[in-house]
């Protein structure tokens, strides 16, 4: 005997509900091969947590949506312990060093999308499809575009000018900053002032301010990641490598990071003439990277990507770009130690068909996806759906209960000073051609 499930059952939704929740983290986005796994619970502190790797830039942390009450989690970071050793016999007694402790508090909320599934019942009788599935269709692959879009605008410190179809989350310009702030869910943070470059011709300058002097000339060059690599070798507080699980050479040869670059930005790389670089040795050297994985292959390393000196190069669909005259929040190098933010007016004078583009430079534990309980699902996501106007019409929703936030914790400097620092991420502006929206 053949059992059916009604399609209005409360099975059918919680089915539905189940597959958004998977397909929300998993699809095939720009984030995909930033996150791993959520594990199981075992007795590790990070694992009781229930937080993804921590060798990756995504972390995702799920605790909140273990059937618990409760929308914030606390984010803790140990300052590395520093001094001066006691030798000899020498009193120990009263002479511990403090280690700082940094903390912050990310939050979840509830982002909800409504699609009219069946607009009328000889609709559905036409086109002999069912618009169900279809509305089930267009919400798998909204929230995954949705959690992308707020993801790339925390990891930037800015939401940018760009607009389209691929984002969901309106300019600042086309809203107002109540209405940015509640769709992002956790504050915006501009870069810190140890993790804004701007580039400037040849070289990389640390700071925000750059961006008022920054002209057409600046844009990507190979030269440039050999820069960024010696600035990540030079700076007091390090970015902390990518280790991948499937990844032989990991404690021998570490990833420093995954550079994205919007495709403006990408193509100025590939198009780069400069004599002695290669583009071609570049590609050679991810593919050698990739093979030592053998067929356990990260997704990381899938689609077109770049490697050199560390840093694993690829292309990312949306952009985070300024036009001249736009403003845009720094920190300057006067107010690095309380982070305090200013607007930075983007070079008005920058030239015709030109703009500014903002890549991101991720290493490991850059930002934290957090997923919480909805209650009318048990899980993160819901799918509700509803006929009304005499049965003749149906109207279907996704719910999706979570938020995400850059990793940002304050580490004290060889001067004693606390230097609030984005844990994970470094942001490059260069100038790009002005093209598309």
């Amino acid at each position: 005997m053949t059992t059916q499930v009604s399609d209005t059952s409360n099975y059918a939704l919680t089915k539905e509900s189940v597959a958004l929740t998977a397909v929300a983290i998993k699809a095939p986005t720009d984030m995909t091969p930033l996150i791993g796994k959520a594990p199981s619970q075992s007795g590790a502190e990070s694992i009781i947590k229930q937080q993804s790797s921590p060798g990756l830039p995504g972390i995702l942390v799920t605790d909140l949506s273990a059937k618990k009450a409760g929308t914030m989690v606390t984010i803790e970071a140990y300052d590395t312990l520093g001094g001066d050793p006691i030798m000899g016999d020498e009193m120990r007694e009263g002479k511990g060093e403090n280690v700082d402790i940094s903390s912050m508090d990310a939050k979840v909320n509830l982002a909800s999308k409504v699609i009219n599934a069946v607009p009328g019942t000889m609709i559905d009788q036409r086109t002999k499809i069912n618009l169900r599935s279809m509305a089930m269709a267009q919400l798998m692959g909204y929230f995954p575009r949705l959690l992308w879009n707020r993801t790339l605008c925390h990891l930037a410190g800015s939401r940018g000018s760009q607009r389209g179809k691929a984002w969901h989350i309106k300019t600042l310009a086309q809203s107002d900053a109540t209405s940015l702030a509640n769709k992002l869910i956790n504050p915006l943070m501009a870069p810190t002032y140890n993790r804004h470059l701007v580039i400037d011709g040849n070289n990389l300058v640390q700071g925000g301010q750059q961006l008022a002097s920054i002209d057409s000339a600046d844009g990507w060059k190979l030269t440039h990641v050999d820069a960024l690599v010696e600035y990540l070798n030079s700076i007091e507080f390090k970015i902390q490598p990518i280790k991948l699980p499937q990844d032989p050479a990991a404690n021998y040869s570490p990833i420093k990071g995954v550079l994205y670059l919007d495709p403006q930005c990408y193509n100025q790389l590939l198009t780069d003439l400069t004599t002695t670089n290669n583009i071609r040795a570049w590609q050679a050297a991810a593919g050698e990277r990739k093979n030592l994985m053998s067929r356990d292959v990260h997704p990381l390393f899938m689609g077109d990507i770049l490697m050199w000196n560390g840093v694993v190069i690829r292309p990312m669909e949306l952009s985070i770009f300024f036009n001249p005259g736009d403003s845009t929040q720094i920190i300057t190098s006067a107010n690095r130690y309380t982070a305090t933010e200013t607007a930075q007016t983007v070079n008005g004078s920058l030239g015709a068909g030109f703009r500014v583009s903002r890549s991101v430079f991720m290493g490991a534990q850059a930002f934290a996806v957090l997923q919480g309980n909805n209650t009318s699902s048990g899980m993160t996501a819901s799918f509700k759906e509803r006929v009304y106007d005499y049965d003749s019409k149906h109207e279907a929703m996704g719910e999706w209960m979570g938020g995400e936030t850059k990793l940002r914790f304050s580490f004290r400097d060889a001067d004693g000073n606390l230097e609030p620092t984005d844990h994970g991420v470094i942001v490059i502006d260069a100038a790009v051609r002005a093209v598309g929206i």
